[in-house]
């Protein structure tokens, strides 16, 4: 049995180019992402940093992003999906979704507390199709 993980990062969702918006774009970005894991049938995805371009992301910027989130859970392959914060986004605004993200299988580790000896909320064990432990992913986010 294999475990097919997705991995991508630097989205920096809300960047505008030019004083253009690239929301549009932003979208686009996600549905084939989200038609990548349908197709490839992927049990984990790993979004590593950057997620936003800016520490305080508008509320259209965010809604995009949780839009994606929300349509994760029809995919029926994917197991864990774990997203660390980079250098561009707030740790505390990504972390603060968790109480109802973790409920949907959906990690953030944003490293707010990165002084702390706990490190091990870092690390985010992945189940197979039967249940089991089969991996884990270790979660660093972007540390100051």
């Amino acid at each position: 049995m294999g475990l097919r993980i997705i991995h991508t990062g630097d989205l920096h969702i809300g960047q505008s180019l030019l004083r253009i918006s690239r929301a549009e774009e932003h979208r686009r970005l996600l549905n084939w992402l989200h038609q990548t894991l349908l197709e490839q049938q992927a049990d984990a995805l790993v979004i590593s940093g950057d997620v936003f371009d800016h520490a305080l992301p508008s509320a259209k910027t965010q809604r995009i992003f949780y839009e994606f989130l929300g349509g994760l859970n029809d995919i029926d392959s994917l197991k864990s999906v774990v997203i660390t914060a980079g250098n561009h986004d707030s740790a505390q605004l990504l972390q603060a979704m968790n109480p109802v993200t973790r409920r949907i299988g959906i990690h953030i580790v944003g490293a707010d507390k990165n002084r702390s000896d706990d490190w091990r909320r870092w690390l985010i064990p992945v189940k197979g199709e039967s249940g089991e432990y089969v991996a884990v992913i270790a979660a660093v986010p972007f540390v100051h």
